[in-house]
């Protein structure tokens, strides 16, 4: 979702933090145009797996790309990467300090695009309402409003799920509650972290995820105090951790140019096929835990001054194609649901998906073009206020559905 974290998207990127200033620690470019890149196509993989239900209306089933959700964990390594060159970079004495500043740079970046996605999915879900029932309730659309704000702020992987407005912001409040962890450790014991603990952590972790829940699916399901997708995200950034010192050994060691380009092409390559090949059950898919071992050795590899993608790939088109990631990734899910709810006002199937795709290229360039304005005056305080405008907007929708009923 500033200059020292290559914005995500989306998880994703969310998952768009810019990789400026990391990035030059270990010698790569200022902009890693390879991993832009992959931005985009990771985020269409998302797009494409999500579209199942606008997919079936049409009678094209089953999914065409049935592990699109894997994409994700493309992001959570990379955001595992950025987060320990930011830490290795860290100045700040104070470590309370420092992941609180941490943090609140990852927030006020975030922020504006959620808000404005979380805007157009609230308008959304109400005209689906209102044309998709019988009866306009105007308290539901009240609870809506101010059960947003669990969204806006991130707090649905802590339990605080509410109103799940744009259904992606899953990811990056799991992004943002892993790394506020995981960041002090780093700051104070980089090396003992990435080393020991983190592949230890993602080994057992993944080991738990694969023997009981068998998919890196569900992000939303509540596993007796924690969400799924909390642990799915802290695992993800913990291999990202260990990535970043492969990277650093790569970088000193004599591997030849040659094979961190077959590393950095055939996992990429490798990744985005399984995403669309791969056809694991909802309930088994214990075939994707291969995706975040092959993702540690193709973000090390992108990352590394020895990285022939990221000499290649570069220029202002892939910085914004891998911006835009981030707004194609928080403008899609809900227009699948105002489609499917539309159905029955559609002449004819290609109507129907000429105007999901328009709809979700619409909506991801005001996105970004709003989120983008917002973004340069974005402050705590004006954060805050939007919040409060939001839960007030709610407040006297649930007022006037009061005054209605009686």
């Amino acid at each position: 979702m500033t200059d020292s974290e290559n914005r995500v998207s989306a998880d994703a990127a969310v998952s768009q933090s810019a990789n400026t200033g990391a990035a030059h620690e270990l010698g790569a470019p200022a902009r890693n145009g390879a991993v832009d890149l992959l931005r985009i196509v990771f985020s269409i993989l998302v797009i494409l797996f999500h579209s199942a239900n606008v997919l079936a209306l049409v009678g094209v089933s089953p999914r065409i790309v049935p592990s699109g959700y894997l994409a994700v964990e493309f992001f959570l390594i990379v955001s595992g990467w950025l987060l320990t060159a930011k830490a290795a970079k860290n100045k700040n004495p104070n470590v309370w300090n420092a992941d609180l500043s941490m943090l609140r740079g990852k927030l006020l970046h975030l922020f504006p695009f959620i808000f404005v996605a979380t805007v157009f999915s609230n308008i959304f879900s109400f005209i689906g309402d209102y044309f998709g029932s019988s009866i306009f309730l105007v308290d539901f659309v009240g609870k809506r409003l101010v059960y947003t704000v669990s969204e806006l702020l991130g707090l649905q992987m802590l339990g605080f799920d509410g109103f799940w407005a744009t259904g992606t912001v899953w990811f990056i409040s799991a992004l943002l509650a892993s790394s506020f962890i995981i960041y002090p450790f780093l700051i104070k014991r980089r090396e003992a972290f990435t080393k020991y603990f983190a592949p230890i952590a993602a080994l057992f972790i993944y080991g738990y995820i694969s023997h009981e829940w068998q998919t890196l699916a569900d992000p939303g399901t509540w596993e007796t105090f924690v969400y799924r997708g909390l642990v799915r995200a802290f695992a993800g950034i913990c291999v990202g951790c260990c990535a970043y010192e492969l990277t650093s050994w790569l970088n000193k060691s004599s591997v030849r140019r040659s094979t961190v380009f077959l590393l950095e092409s055939c996992g990429s390559v490798a990744v985005i096929l399984f995403c669309i090949f791969y056809r694991g059950s909802a309930e088994s898919a214990t075939g994707a835990f291969f995706v975040p071992p092959i993702l540690f050795l193709t973000v090390s590899a992108l990352f590394s001054e020895k990285s022939v993608l990221s000499r290649a790939i570069k220029g202002k088109a892939f910085t914004f194609l891998g911006q835009f990631s981030l707004s194609t990734y928080l403008n899609h899910f809900y227009v699948d649901k105002f489609i499917k709810v539309m159905a029955g006002y559609f002449t004819s199937d290609a109507q129907m998906l000429t105007v999901y795709f328009l709809l979700i290229v619409v909506l991801s360039v005001l996105n970004y073009a709003l989120g983008s304005l917002l973004a340069k005056k974005m402050t705590v305080r004006l954060m805050v206020i939007l919040c409060c405008v939001i839960v007030l907007l709610g407040c006297a929708a649930l007022i006037a559905a009061k005054i209605i009923v009686a």
